[in-house]
């Protein structure tokens, strides 16, 4: 685990709480504001369209008591009241304002207590009952507090959010967090496949334009995904070169779209094993060829290192196309010392 993640200069460990510093008081409007920035796992956006909402303002909810007390606290950021499609009421901190990305905790909070709300009135819940009693299922952290705890969001677990210990709570989350076993920065690109396919459903086998016609020319077939094991990547790797190995050895040449640049080596090797070293164009910010990464040999910042120590590239025809820096990963001398041709941006 690493800290190099877009805003990651945002966070750091509360020592008292280990928490991380954006959620402890004092910190927590800056961290509301700044969220959407450098939340590593959520994904926040805001949706295409937005669904127009009549205005029939009514100025005595501002004046309850409770609502009051809400908008005098130092802590408030925003609230707004709708019935139906109507806004009856809305009210905006000095330094908040209806465009400004607020995180969605507080609208589930909000969402929760109002269900919670109808249960109690019900006789469904017993605010005084511990949450397993009701949750059996929930973690350690929750199960003894009562339910009045739980929605007051008064308890205290151990939760550590400490960035910089792969041990912490938060490294383990880490962990359990889908595939990041060929990247170290963003995850996700195992569905690169997937949204492929979804975006070319109404490719035409013609271009109108330009009176292309590969379909005529050449024979396509999309023959399925690797079916990998997304808990092991040197197993991975592995099973995508016997793949490419049996593919080349019917004359096709494979296409390959989606996935990380770890998959380029495995593709590599296969390649050679019928055609000896290929000719290789490499777009890319970076050259990936890093000796390790984390102590891992394999992972999408070393493939061109390895590829090339390997024999399975011709670095006389070797061609690097868009690199921004050369820094850590590529030592001084490593392009010429491979004959390798950088083009750089």
């Amino acid at each position: 685990m690493n800290g190099n993640w877009p805003g990651a200069d945002g966070i750091s460990t509360d020592a008292s709480t280990g928490r991380g510093q954006w959620d402890v008081p004092g910190h927590r409007r800056a961290g509301l504001r700044s969220l959407h920035r450098f939340n590593r796992y959520g994904l926040v956006l805001r949706a295409p369209s937005a669904r127009p909402l009549g205005e029939r303002i009514d100025p005595r909810i501002g004046n309850r008591a409770e609502v009051a007390r809400c908008l005098n606290d130092p802590a408030f950021i925003g609230l707004i009241a709708l019935r139906g499609d109507e806004i009856r009421f809305e009210a905006c901190a000095d330094d908040f304002d209806g465009r400004q990305v607020h995180s969605i905790q507080s609208i589930s909070k909000m969402a929760v207590n109002l269900l919670a709300a109808r249960c109690l009135s019900r006789r469904l819940i017993d605010l005084q009952r511990r949450t397993a009693d009701y949750l059996p299922q929930i973690g350690g952290g929750y199960a003894d507090a009562t339910v009045r705890q739980l929605l007051d969001m008064n308890v205290v677990n151990g939760y550590v959010e400490d960035y910089t210990d792969p041990d912490s709570d938060v490294g383990k989350l880490e962990c359990a967090h889908g595939w990041r076993i060929g990247t170290s920065n963003r995850s996700g690109s195992r569905f690169g496949p997937r949204q492929i396919r979804s975006e070319s459903c109404l490719v035409r086998p013609y271009g109108m334009a330009t009176g292309a016609a590969p379909f005529d020319s050449f024979q396509v077939a999309d023959i399925g995904d690797v079916a990998l094991n997304s808990f092991s990547l040197s197993e991975s790797i592995g099973i995508i070169t016997a793949f490419y190995r049996r593919l080349a050895k019917t004359g096709a040449w494979p296409v390959t779209l989606g996935g990380d640049h770890a998959i380029t080596l495995p593709i590599l090797r296969a390649l050679h094993e019928t055609h000896g070293a290929v000719a290789l164009v490499h777009v890319d910010a970076h050259a990936d060829t890093n000796d390790a990464m984390f102590g891992e040999p394999v992972t999408h910042g070393t493939i061109m290192r390895r590829a090339i120590e390997e024999g399975l590239v011709d670095p006389q025809r070797m061609v690097q196309i868009g690199l921004r820096r050369f820094g850590d990963e590529c030592p001084h001398g490593i392009a010429n010392e491979f004959a390798a041709r950088h083009f750089l941006q």
